[in-house]
């Protein structure tokens, strides 16, 4: 009975014209339209123009060995020593790590990293589209940190500016190198490593970190961004049919036969959860042969692409139980009008967003995950914080259902 019912919203579906147009048609157009306004063409970067981004060093590589040099002879380390750990040093400052290990590379020739020492200088010298503030002893604390494993660093401090989102992702991508860089670190404390194998660390961490050297194309992103907006379309179209079979006594006729409502909602879900996973895996695929939008890892997108369909489930099932208390098709065309839109403007369908309840939303989950899947080295360990978002969302979705279809006398 349940293959029945979902086989029957299926079917539906297939033969609506007009719902497959929005489903797959429209997002590919707005694809199309969007990732060629912003110069996206296939892998090529968002802007043709290379991003200026200013590297305030205020004390200086050069101050802070001399000054790192007295704190080795005051720790009583030999000559031989110190003159090894400064040798490193002297190499394994933070702007060489940005040019070698983060800005190398396709990203050399879409980044010109400009040493300053002053945050004047960012005023006189023009607009920077981000600033890397390295305040004074920062890097006696990152060698430190790399030599010893004392002390504690702290993440490099980044202004972006706010109308750009290229920016922004290079930023997280900073971000991300050096949260790696830190979980190297923890490992190789905990193992106890000797000072000989930390000092040959930088070799290991640039083999090692993962780490993509990739920005993400307009494409790119709003192939994301579109997907993660129109797949909400499908929770309209299920509720349709569900508010339908309950004018036309169907919903009663199943009451009547015994079978639980909870059962009828299950096969909902299960349908908005099937049409939801074929659409961005049919947009995806369309969207790897004409516009170049490639994946890192093909696994991880499909494990977001489960998630992101579990939560269009969910919010279906909410949406046919707001239908059907409402006993109005009202309600559908509103979440379609506008609850769509507020979600894709919250979530970032349609350009960065970070709000604190972007990642309450289920396309600024999903974004976060594909993002992750495009760019990154890693396992799917990198997507283990979206999981109990996605769980929750289910939960409070498949609870709110039952609360409100339990309430309504009359669909009993």
């Amino acid at each position: 009975m349940l293959f029945t019912m979902i086989i029957k919203d299926l079917k539906l579906l297939l033969h609506d014209r007009i719902e497959l147009f929005v489903l797959l048609f429209m997002p590919l157009a707005f694809i199309g339209i969007l990732g060629a306004a912003l110069g996206g063409g296939g892998n090529a970067n968002v802007s043709n123009e290379p991003l200026q981004i200013a590297l305030v060093d205020v004390q200086g590589a050069e101050e802070a060995l001399m000054e790192y040099e007295r704190n080795l002879v005051e720790r009583g380390l030999g000559d031989t020593a110190i003159q090894e750990l400064l040798e490193q040093a002297r190499i394994q400052t933070i702007p060489a790590t940005l040019r070698e290990d983060v800005f190398s590379g396709e990203l050399e020739s879409r980044v010109v990293l400009e040493e300053l020492r002053s945050l004047s200088e960012v005023t006189e010298n023009g607009q920077y589209e981000a600033v890397f503030l390295l305040e004074e002893g920062y890097h006696q604390a990152y060698w430190d940190y790399l030599y010893f494993q004392s002390g504690s660093m702290e993440p490099l401090q980044i202004k972006v500016d706010d109308n750009e989102y290229t920016a922004k992702i290079i930023t997280q991508m900073v971000d991300y190198f050096f949260e790696q860089w830190h979980v190297h670190m923890e490992i190789a404390s905990i193992n106890e490593t000797t000072q000989d194998t930390v000092l040959e660390l930088n070799e290991t961490y640039k083999s090692e970190t993962a780490f993509a050297n990739r920005l993400i194309s307009g494409f790119d992103y709003y192939a994301v961004g579109m997907v993660t907006m129109f797949v909400m379309f499908g929770t309209t179209f299920v509720a349709s049919y569900s508010l339908t079979e309950k004018k036309s006594h169907l919903f009663l006729r199943l009451r009547l036969a015994d079978i639980p409502f909870y059962y009828y909602m299950l096969s909902k879900w299960l349908t908005s959860f099937i049409i939801a996973f074929l659409q961005v895996c049919l947009i995806f695929t369309f969207c790897y042969f004409v516009y170049e939008v490639t994946w890192d890892h093909i696994g991880l997108m499909l494990v977001v692409t489960c998630c992101l369909s579990v939560m269009i489930g969910g919010l279906s099932t909410v949406l046919a139980s707001l239908s059907y208390i409402s006993n109005s098709y009202r309600t559908i065309q509103a979440f379609s009008f506008l609850g769509v839109a507020i979600l894709s403007f919250i979530g970032g369908s349609f350009g960065y967003a970070q709000t604190p309840i972007t990642k309450f939303t289920p396309n600024g989950v999903a974004m976060e995950g594909y993002f992750i899947a495009m760019v990154g080295n890693g396992g799917i360990h990198e997507l283990t914080h979206i999981f109990p978002m996605v769980l929750t969302f289910v939960f409070v979705c498949l609870a709110v259902s039952s609360l409100l279809l339990t309430r309504k006398g009359d669909i009993q």
